[in-house]
């Protein structure tokens, strides 16, 4: 008797290969299409991410201060010193640079020993650097700040070095004249004082005629 043998047909499964380079392309072909967008979110984001960064580590960047756990922010506070100080910062800076642009023209300078030796005249008449530092603490003053002040006023003394100097003739007089406000100081204290009296009068001259002449732009009103 034969046998029959049965074949089963078994269903074949065939594996659907990925294309890599279609997906690339695709993904490709999204970003160029959406770029503009993409750059924009991208720099959003790094923006909030500086934003907080900085808030975290430069708070004062924000805000100024609080009352009472109102905030006072930082365009808030800077606004109202514009208004109330504003002018006079101004003329401030106007007045250093003008001075100092001056000083370049003609190659005057002033040394750091020269500056240290200001300082140190200073600290003589407040007894030493600890009554020094008492007096600007008192003034709110840094010692950077006088530094600075000390550099402009030595170029300003050395701009009208011929205008301010005191002969012994004007320093016998000025005794004569004065002599109870003169009593106990030294011929040197005198002679200080009087070239002090002449640089203030003619520097108010001197500055007068170059802030003339100088093109000056005020933005911040």
């Amino acid at each position: 008797m034969a046998t029959t043998r049965k074949t089963d047909n078994k269903k074949q499964t065939g594996t659907k290969k990925i294309n890599f380079g279609q997906i690339i392309s695709k993904t490709k072909q999204r970003f160029q299409d959406h770029q503009i967008m993409y750059s924009v979110l991208g720099t959003l984001l790094a923006v909030v991410i500086l934003i907080g960064v900085l808030f975290i580590l430069r708070k004062d960047f924000f805000i100024a201060g609080s009352i009472n756990g109102e905030l006072v922010t930082t365009p808030q506070f800077y606004n109202r010193m514009l208004a109330e100080s504003g002018e006079a910062t101004f003329e401030s800076i106007v007045r250093e640079t003008l001075i100092e642009q001056e000083a370049k023209k003609q190659n005057i300078t002033a040394s750091e020993a020269d500056i240290d030796q200001k300082v140190k005249e200073i600290e003589d008449r407040f007894g030493g650097s600890a009554g020094l530092e008492q007096a600007l603490t008192a003034n709110k003053t840094s010692m950077k700040q006088l530094r600075d002040q000390l550099k402009n006023q030595l170029l300003v003394e050395k701009l009208l070095e011929d205008k301010i100097k005191v002969s012994d003739k004007e320093i016998d007089d000025y005794i004569k004249q004065n002599k109870q406000t003169t009593q106990g100081l030294s011929r040197e204290e005198v002679r200080d004082q009087l070239r002090s009296n002449k640089l203030n009068e003619e520097f108010s001259k001197w500055f007068e005629e170059i802030r003339k002449s100088a093109n000056i732009q005020n933005y911040f009103k």
